[in-house]
């Protein structure tokens, strides 16, 4: 069985050792690479690897997450093995995450199942991992029930699952209290509504 070549993309130097030292333990893996920045891993021979972990804050002082520039950049070289493996958790991020070409999206959290991703993604049947999974699952659930919400009422019950109060949303947004209420109101029947089918 041929071993399965992995590159691990991360800035924190400690976390890197602690996963490299798991992988190497796993039958079938090897770290070929460890690179510790966005330019370091540019550098790196896609022919000489077989999947990469990418984590997403490669650099801190950056705005942007420099590990989808780099998902991006992997799949324009028509490397299609990269996992996203990071501390990030939002669907906004995940979604972003598959679009720019990760083809599965773990939370470091549950570096344990790495082995079977790892394996699935060499072979090419991916699969998604659950962090992703629940979390799209439940952002489709999520506008499932909003999808007969008007553009402001969906505006005003997103605010207020966020947590923020009428007042909070009545100044954020420019209106008064109870339009916003009002809205609110329309906006929870609406979901609840949308729940019961």
């Amino acid at each position: 069985m041929p071993q399965i070549r992995v590159a691990i993309i991360e800035d924190d130097s400690i976390w890197s050792v602690l996963l490299s030292e798991y992988l190497e333990q796993q039958d079938g893996m090897h770290v070929s690479v460890i690179a510790k920045s966005y330019e370091e891993a540019l550098a790196i021979d896609i022919k000489q690897i077989d999947v990469a972990l990418i984590d997403l804050s490669l650099d801190k002082d950056q705005e942007e997450l420099q590990g989808l520039k780099l998902t991006k950049a992997f799949r324009e070289r028509s490397f299609n093995h990269a996992i996203v493996l990071t501390s990030w958790d939002d669907e906004e991020t995940i979604d972003e995450a598959f679009q720019a070409g990760a083809v599965n999206y773990i939370t470091k959290n549950s570096y344990e199942d790495l082995p079977i991703m790892i394996q699935s993604v060499y072979a090419g049947k991916p699969l998604i991992h659950g962090d992703a999974a629940q979390t799209l699952l439940k952002s489709y659930r999520q506008e499932k029930d909003m999808r007969d919400l008007t553009p402001p009422e969906k505006e005003v019950y997103t605010l207020h699952k966020k947590g923020c109060t009428k007042r909070d949303i009545a100044q954020k947004l420019i209106k008064s209290p109870e339009t916003i209420k009002m809205q609110l109101r329309e906006a929870k029947k609406k979901v609840k509504k949308a729940k019961s089918f």
